[in-house]
């Protein structure tokens, strides 16, 4: 997991091609400039979600991870509370290879505050808990970049 400034993410650049391919994206691209909806960057290996998401309010367990790709979360409008996981205690929902994703539970759960000034890249196999209520609305904006790790 990395937790840093989104303005030193291009510090990241040489940990894997697609990662290099996505941080040159978002280096060049005005993110705020993007509708809603799906953006490929190089086709389906990197490519990018902007959305509109209701935070959670309410106490949640389950993490989420990925097998196959890398998550970066970054917010365009707002704030958000993220939790990485760690020490996996069981599988709530098994993996699902065609969506890739799974769920589990975890002994320790590590608060992130995202800001517009944040990027949180979340590795494959590692547990993240997104879109949860930070004291500061109830909505946000962000991106969310998928990179495919092989």
């Amino acid at each position: 997991m990395i937790f840093d400034q989104l303005q030193d993410i291009g510090r990241y650049r040489g940990l894997h091609p697609h990662l290099d391919q996505a941080i040159e994206y978002l280096l060049t691209h005005d993110m705020a400039r993007f509708a809603l909806g799906r953006y490929a960057i190089n086709e389906d290996k990197v490519f990018f979600f902007v959305q509109d998401n209701q935070l959670n309010k309410e106490p949640d367990d389950q993490f989420e991870y990925h097998e196959r790709f890398a998550d970066i979360h970054f917010l365009i409008e707002g704030q958000e509370l993220m939790h990485y996981g760690q020490q996996v205690k069981e599988v709530t929902k098994d993996y699902e290879k065609e969506s890739d994703i799974g769920f589990v539970r975890c002994n320790l759960a590590t608060p992130l505050h995202l800001t517009n000034e944040n990027v949180a890249i979340f590795l494959p196999n590692e547990p993240h808990q997104p879109n949860l209520y930070d004291q500061a609305g109830d909505r946000v904006k962000k991106c969310v970049v998928k990179v495919l790790i092989d």
